[in-house]
């Protein structure tokens, strides 16, 4: 009784070592082709760049106090919003531009919007030293909001009434386009 004991133990231990290397091999077995699952989350981005680094907005006019001065920043944008829910928006704000000469705070400054995508603002937009005013809007869609792959063209043209009371010399105003996605 104490010998088939013994070889019950030796049996048992075995048994003990062996169960695991056959377990694992079950499941790292070499074979001619093998599978991975590859996955991926892909969120909502947003980036801007503006185009025109100086916009010198110029009286083409040739009668005095005749024309506008006008000039055009444009912008290249790449975004892409959730699908179902997400939307995107650009936006613009200025500083005030020193001195006696034209007037944000006074609606002396306006633009105009286009976009490759999206809605472009409509109209002339008063531009503001104090609020983000909106430039392009993308709305939420099934498939979400998104811009060619090498980005899309928006353009901002600025619209400065040539007043007499205006003193001479160079004025200047930041713009700062902001984009945003959800």
């Amino acid at each position: 009784m104490t010998h088939n004991s013994s070889k019950t133990n030796r049996t048992l231990w075995m048994a003990a070592a062996v169960l695991p290397l056959l377990a694992s091999s079950a499941f790292g077995q070499f074979a001619a082709t093998g599978t991975s699952t590859l996955s991926v989350t892909v969120a909502a981005e947003a980036a801007i760049q503006v185009n025109t680094a100086t916009t010198t907005l110029t009286n083409g006019g040739s009668t005095i106090f005749g024309a506008n001065y006008t000039g055009t920043t444009s912008l290249t944008f790449k975004l892409r919003s959730t699908k179902t829910t997400g939307t995107a928006s650009i936006t613009v704000q200025n500083t005030e531009f020193a001195g006696n000469g034209p007037k944000i705070a006074s609606t002396e400054l306006t633009f105009t919007c286009t976009a490759a995508s999206g809605t472009a603002c409509a109209g002339s937009q008063n531009a503001s030293t104090s609020a983000a005013v909106s430039v392009v809007t993308f709305a939420a869609s099934g498939t979400g909001s998104h811009s060619a792959n090498a980005g899309d063209a928006a353009t901002v043209a600025w619209t400065i009434t040539d007043k007499p009371s205006y003193e001479t010399g160079t004025f200047t105003s930041t713009a700062t386009f902001t984009i945003a996605t959800t």
